[in-house]
């Protein structure tokens, strides 16, 4: 897999699928362009911009960093796209930790647009860039104050084994491979380190990133309900209560 890039020159240089009467594809840069314009008409200032392509360009996804002076975590724009039908257009709004690039996603999220490449896809994509714009703040607060709670749960060597075994062997939330990446955050992380909700989260979207761009929205939206349902965080959904247990000596600091 290729390294995240922070410049969409390459992605100009991948072709565009032929359209037929059926499938409308979407330019990688031209859906880009087209968030990168809105969040500009806003006053919003990008930080960062990353992207990552898998199978030589086909599928396409990436994120920018929204500027916020004020804290660790800056709101986020997520989006994936594809050349090959496997991925719709999609957009979503999250957070991304500075420190290490992590991201966030909540399935609380009011606004998030997936859309098949067909029919009127360009026109529908410019009518969801301009609501994801206008919630940024919105969506931010809530994903800001569940970051503030996690920090606020200390969690036992044993209550983060279990949970981490639960999220492998009973959610299939993590590979073998992000299994040996998170059991290695989890011991020797320089940036969380102090075993509480928070930091098993970013050590676990840490291991994220071993995977194929396809799954990667998807990974962060089920770790957030997970979080959010086993530790009763503002917003949860209760998909996962029954999974309480695992965490019944947690303390608050």
């Amino acid at each position: 897999m290729k390294n995240w890039q922070n410049t969409t020159d390459f992605l100009r240089e991948i072709p565009l699928p032929t359209q037929t009467r059926t499938y409308k594809p979407v330019s990688h840069a031209v859906f880009i362009d087209e968030i990168k314009e809105e969040l500009y008409k806003r006053g919003h200032s990008v930080k960062t911009e990353r992207y990552l392509t898998a199978n030589n360009g086909l599928i396409m996804t990436g994120n920018f960093t929204i500027e916020n002076p004020d804290g660790e975590i800056n709101p986020a724009i997520f989006f994936t796209n594809s050349y090959n039908k496997m991925r719709k257009a999609e957009l979503t709004n999250g957070v991304i930790v500075l420190v290490c690039s992590n991201g966030m996603i909540s399935m609380d999220v009011t606004n998030k647009f997936s859309k098949k490449h067909s029919g009127t896809v360009l026109e529908d994509l410019r009518n969801n860039i301009v609501l994801s714009v206008e919630s940024i703040d919105e969506e931010f607060e809530k994903l800001r104050k569940n970051a503030e709670e996690m920090k606020q749960i200390q969690l036992t060597d044993n209550q983060i084994a279990s949970i981490i075994g639960d999220m492998y062997i009973n959610e299939s939330m993590i590979s073998e491979t992000q299994l040996s990446i998170l059991k290695k955050e989890v011991k020797t992380s320089t940036n969380f380190k102090d075993n509480t909700v928070w930091d098993l989260y970013n050590n676990t979207t840490e291991a994220f990133k071993a995977s194929h761009p396809m799954h990667f929205d998807k990974q962060h939206l089920k770790l957030h309900a997970y979080m959010s349902d086993v530790f009763s965080l503002t917003g949860s959904r209760g998909l996962y209560k029954n999974k309480q247990s695992l965490i019944e000596n947690a303390i608050l600091v």
